[in-house]
């Protein structure tokens, strides 16, 4: 979210809102040594109010700021957004979705499981659809890819990792399953379920409405 510099020295502001539940985690990384700050909480988009807790070693303590948010510049005061001049994401063009999977390891007993954030754009002249987003679960991470013919390659990529994804799409069981390579190489076999809408061309299952 960008550099900045407080008396302590040059710092990163990292993290994610989900807008659905009113989650927002900020990580604040110092340049020079790694040390981090983390700030968790709920946003009330009515008051602008943002409540929970910081985190930084061992030390914690409650978290409360007031956000300036303005009326999405498409419906109004139905929607709250934090830039001003910025539609909400129900207004936005249909050709990005946003929602979050999660990915179920498949090859053992274990209970294990991922949150994984992605956001699909169509690119038309290449005929595939653009994985391009971030997120935030352990630490801040960027994700790539492409969905083509109902195959789905995408990669986590942490700051000093990145994590392989490698699914296909059955239109049966409407999950998608695959392999997952970590940062250390090691290879998980798995499958997420993933909310699909008919092409409007063919009626094949795409991972964007209206499109």
């Amino acid at each position: 979210m960008g550099q900045y510099e407080d008396t302590d020295g040059v710092f990163y502001i990292t993290g994610t809102w989900v807008v659905a539940n009113g989650r927002l985690d900020l990580l604040k990384t110092y340049a020079d040594d790694g040390y981090t700050i983390a700030y968790g909480g709920d946003v009330d988009d009515a008051t602008g109010t943002w409540t929970g807790e910081w985190t930084a070693g061992d030390l914690t303590g409650e978290l409360k700021f007031n956000l300036p948010l303005h009326d999405c510049v498409v419906c109004g005061a139905s929607a709250k957004v934090p830039n001003a001049q910025q539609k909400c994401f129900g207004c936005e063009a249909t050709e990005a979705q946003y929602f979050t999977v999660e990915a179920e390891d498949d090859s053992s007993s274990n209970d294990w499981s991922m949150s994984v954030y992605l956001a699909f754009t169509p690119d038309v002249e290449a005929n595939v659809y653009r994985v391009d987003c971030a997120g935030y679960d352990t630490e801040s991470y960027v994700v790539s890819g492409a969905w083509k013919d109902g195959c789905l390659n995408f990669a986590k990529h942490y700051a000093k990792s990145t994590v392989n994804y490698d699914v296909y799409y059955n239109d049966s069981t409407k999950k998608c399953i695959g392999t997952m390579v970590d940062g250390d190489g090691v290879s998980k076999s798995i499958s997420f379920a993933m909310d699909m809408s008919p092409c409007t061309q063919c009626g094949a299952d795409v991972p964007v409405a209206n499109s």
